[in-house]
């Protein structure tokens, strides 16, 4: 499975796997979202990034379709690390909020919808913030997203 918001980086990856004699790209998808949706069909033995030369790449399906984990070094590095500090766990409240954030929501009317003050939704995005290692609403929502939160 190829996965990639860019179709010109999607096709130059499938060019790289489908030019070898024994590989095939069995599935390629542009969201994260229809990834996961395809990943019940196909499932998934490995992960890397974009940013990874061509022959590490080519080697990395060999090792998947050999039955072997794949992860890019900058990958395991992200894992030890939270291993290594865990975050603090996300309230269902701060859940809720970050939710409501994601659909655009601004500090007055996350206090209206929630009956609670703004200087509380503030107080609630202080601590969203520190949790998930986010400077701002946007990082802390993306992050959210990426750790699957919300």
């Amino acid at each position: 499975m190829i996965v990639d918001d860019h179709p010109v980086v999607r096709a130059g990856l499938c060019a790289l796997v489908d030019g070898r004699e024994t590989m095939t790209v069995a599935v390629e998808a542009g969201t994260g979202e229809e990834a996961l949706l395809r990943l019940e069909e196909f499932g998934a033995i490995g992960y890397l990034l974009k940013d990874c030369p061509a022959d590490e790449v080519a080697r990395a399906v060999e090792d998947a379709a050999a039955g072997r984990s794949v992860l890019s070094p900058s990958v395991i590095a992200q894992m030890m690390k939270r291993i290594a500090s865990p975050a603090k766990a996300l309230t269902p409240r701060e859940i809720e909020i970050l939710e409501l954030l994601s659909g655009g929501a601004t500090n007055r009317q996350l206090a209206r919808r929630l009956f609670i003050s703004e200087a509380t939704v503030k107080t609630h995005l202080v601590h969203i913030f520190d949790k998930l290692g986010a400077d701002n609403r946007t990082q802390a929502i993306e992050r959210a997203r990426d750790e699957r939160v919300i």
